[in-house]
């Protein structure tokens, strides 16, 4: 129990120590001094005069020259994997081979169909002459020899019973006087009976092929027209059909040709640039992509997309160090500035530089920024020539854009804004007092601003902006 009391007392003794205390308002004084404005920000020393080594296409790299060697125009730089363009190459190779031996076959099969439908067409259309005729012949002509043959036939039959007719009496008187058998009468009686018969059928086919043919047969010759005439028509269909489909497949034919022939020429001229020479004398410097939002140097076994840089040629004589600087400080820069630059190599010693050229067209900072951070590309050039500055190193840049001497400098935490603009909180007799200030530049730090307050003045610092 007594331990408990204890360490009861000592951490109530220990929280109440530790407790804050209320801080109260923190002052600076205003000075007068030379107040120097910057813009800082990282740059990739390259130089004046760089030529750029693009991937023709998207790959691997199998081999790179050692970054930093001095290259030749014409020199090997890097190596590109091409397997897949290989095996592109090999599969349209056999496409090729295997589709101009489809279009000889197809176009023997397509010349043997034409020739098929044309002969059988030409046939259809001799079979249906044949059937107009035969049903011309029923409309409008006779079969004279048929009428001639029964016309004969009729007459000779007519001469027949002619003379039985004169017999039969003469058979009957001598079949009374006992001179003649009944059988042989009988026998004439039945031959009269069958020349009648005969000689009117006779008669009756005369007849009709005098009339013409019945409806039933001219319809059903009018059928075997109609049948040869639809059978004519679908074969001159058809063939119309084959030709006109020739030049058709003819084309798309050699449009496929064209295409694999095309897959074959690319193939072929990626595989021949797979060997990566130098466009024009300079040390090499390996060139960035994007990995997520950051940019990386490519190195050997990285895959790298078409049109992207694969390396830099610099002329190591004319550096010049490019700084990504914030598109919102484009006013504050001109070309002539100075400059002071660091290299992560010598973090110790710094190198002066002037600005030559400031970009127009300012670009996203990062590949996905939400924010849209805008940059504008600012060349640096070292004023002196040193070899320890070399294509590739990173700088860190500090860009003087102006300068103001015996200023009335105040840290920015002394400045406040509101409706009527800036101010600051005067220190006077143990008051703060509300005093309008005109600002006059800034830096990452300070303020310098027009006359009003003196130096020596105290400011109070806003706790917002510590």
């Amino acid at each position: 129990m007594r331990f408990s009391t204890a360490f009861l007392f000592s951490f109530f003794l220990i929280l109440g120590c530790s407790s804050k205390q209320p801080v109260g308002p923190r002052f600076a004084e205003v000075v007068c001094k030379d107040f120097v404005a910057t813009v800082s920000d990282l740059g990739e020393v390259g130089s004046e005069e760089e030529f750029q080594v693009i991937a023709p296409f998207t790959t691997k790299i199998n081999w790179m020259k050692e970054e930093g060697s001095m290259i030749k125009r014409g020199d090997r730089v890097a190596e590109l994997d091409t397997e897949k363009q290989k095996e592109e190459l090999e599969t349209a190779l056999l496409s090729l081979d295997q589709k101009s031996c489809d279009l000889a076959v197809e176009k023997a099969n397509s010349e043997d169909e034409v020739f098929s439908l044309a002969r059988q067409a030409e046939a259809a259309d001799h079979g249906l002459s044949v059937e107009k005729l035969n049903l011309n012949f029923l409309l409008h002509g006779r079969d004279q020899t048929q009428m001639v043959e029964v016309s004969q036939a009729i007459k000779a039959i007519d001469e027949q019973i002619s003379v039985l007719a004169k017999e039969l009496p003469e058979r009957r008187s001598l079949y009374q006087r006992g001179f003649a058998s009944k059988e042989e009468l009988d026998k004439a009686e039945a031959l009269k009976k069958e020349l009648d018969f005969r000689i009117k059928a006779l008669r009756v086919r005369f007849g009709a092929l005098e009339q013409g043919p019945l409806d039933e047969e001219l319809a059903k010759q009018r059928g075997k027209v109609a049948v040869a005439k639809a059978e004519r028509d679908r074969l001159r269909q058809s063939l119309f059909v084959a030709k006109a489909r020739r030049p058709i497949d003819r084309e798309d034919n050699q449009l496929q040709l064209k295409t694999i022939k095309a897959t074959i020429e690319e193939n072929e001229k990626l595989i021949s640039a797979c060997q990566v020479r130098a466009p024009q004398n300079g040390m090499l410097v390996y060139g960035q992509v994007y990995a997520g939002d950051d940019m990386v140097k490519v190195s050997p076994g990285d895959s790298i997309s078409e049109g992207d840089t694969l390396a830099r040629l610099s002329n190591p004589a004319k550096t010049l160090i490019r700084v990504s600087c914030n598109a919102l400080d484009l006013a504050k820069l001109k070309v002539g500035q100075s400059a002071l630059f660091t290299l992560d190599a010598y973090s110790d010693q710094r190198f002066e530089g002037v600005v030559s050229s400031i970009g127009a067209v300012g670009q996203p900072r990062f590949r996905r920024d939400k924010n849209d951070v805008r940059v504008v590309e600012v060349g640096v050039r070292a004023t002196r020539s040193d070899p320890r500055i070399k294509p590739g190193m990173t700088a860190n840049v500090e860009i003087e854009t102006s300068r103001m001497k015996n200023s009335l400098v105040l840290p920015l935490q002394a400045i406040l804004h509101d409706k009527q603009g800036a101010f600051c909180l005067l220190s006077t007799s143990g008051k703060s007092v509300r005093t309008p200030i005109t600002v006059l530049d800034t830096n990452e730090t300070e303020a310098a601003i027009a006359p009003g307050l003196k130096a020596g003045d105290r400011v109070e610092l806003s706790e917002d902006r510590r």
